[in-house]
This record gives C-alpha cells, sequence and structure tokens, in this order.
C-alpha cells in the first residue's frame, strides 16, 4: 500500500443491512485466535459501531483524521499516527476519556478502562473484505471524490433534461 496517498474508509449507507459482518471481522481479526468463536471467547470488542433502524443502517468506525483531535488532546501522548493510522498505545492511555468526548465520529470507545478504536487493521481493514454488500471500501481519497461528483453531476443533468422534456437512455 502506497502510504503517500490518502486512504479513507468510506461507507455508502445505501448498501449497509446492519449484518454486522464488519463487526464481527474486526473483532476476529483482534482476537489471539483470528476467528470469530476466539473472539467471543477473548471477549474481543470490535471497533467498528453499527447503528441501523428501519430507515438504514450505519457502521462508524474512525476516520483516522489528518488533523485527529484524539491525538492533540491526548495528555499523555498515546495516541500517534503512523503511516496516516492513528494508533493507541493502550500502555500509556490513563483511561481519561478526553478522546472519546473530542472524536466528532463517535468512534473512540473505553474499553476495560482505556480508549479503543479502528487501527484499519494495520492498513488492510478487515470490515471491507467481509461487507457482503460492499458498503465499506477502503480507497484513495481522491477516487471516492472523483466518484461523488460522476453520480451528483448525472443526477444534475438526468434532472434538467426531465424538466425539459427529454429523454435519454
Amino acid at each position: 500500500m502506497n502510504f503517500s496517498q490518502t486512504y479513507v474508509l468510506a461507507v455508502d449507507i445505501s448498501r449497509c443491512m446492519a449484518c454486522f459482518s464488519c463487526a464481527m471481522a474486526c473483532a476476529a481479526f483482534h482476537s489471539k485466535g483470528k476467528s470469530v468463536t476466539s473472539a467471543i471467547d477473548e471477549g474481543v470488542k470490535p471497533a467498528v459501531i453499527v447503528f441501523g433502524d428501519q430507515r438504514g443502517a450505519l457502521p462508524i468506525q474512525c476516520q483516522h483524521c489528518e488533523e485527529a483531535p484524539c491525538m492533540m488532546i491526548c495528555p499523555t501522548g498515546a495516541i500517534s499516527k503512523e503511516k496516516n493510522i492513528i494508533k493507541i498505545n493502550k500502555a500509556n492511555c490513563i483511561g481519561c476519556r478526553l478522546c472519546y468526548v473530542i472524536c466528532p465520529f463517535g468512534a473512540v470507545k473505553i474499553v476495560e478502562g482505556r480508549a479503543y478504536k479502528c487501527d484499519l487493521c494495520d492498513g488492510a481493514p478487515e470490515c471491507v473484505n467481509a461487507c457482503p454488500t460492499k458498503a465499506l471500501t477502503y480507497r484513495e481519497e481522491a477516487e471516492i471524490a472523483k466518484d461523488h461528483r460522476y453520480k451528483f453531476f448525472s443526477e444534475v443533468i438526468e434532472t434538467y433534461l426531465k424538466k425539459r422534456g427529454v429523454s435519454y437512455v
């Protein structure tokens, strides 16, 4: 993986069905036995949080901000950035919860008195591989922006043409 590029974990909420495959994959990856069964036996908590109801679903995980507020506010320096991944050194965490409070995405959790969050599985997020609907992607930020612009302008053009009574295939 080329860490000079900015890769982001993106969610297409229209595809998420709250199946929790991402959460199970996360827990399995972080378990000693590397399986869902091991994660359950070991009590491993997934770093991804899935919210969902009849209107839709949304997996929430750390966005590894360029200027991460959690890293800036940490009084012990337990939160650092390595190869564009925001990581927590649990040994240095004092459990003050400042990162939990300041995270704009609600992605930091407190587990056993220490901060806990997505570490992107060290650059190869298992949640992306596990998602059956491909609602989660890990791609270059510029590529995602390009896709969103294309979709937006396609919708604008379609609306414009419909208002003018023009149909196209």
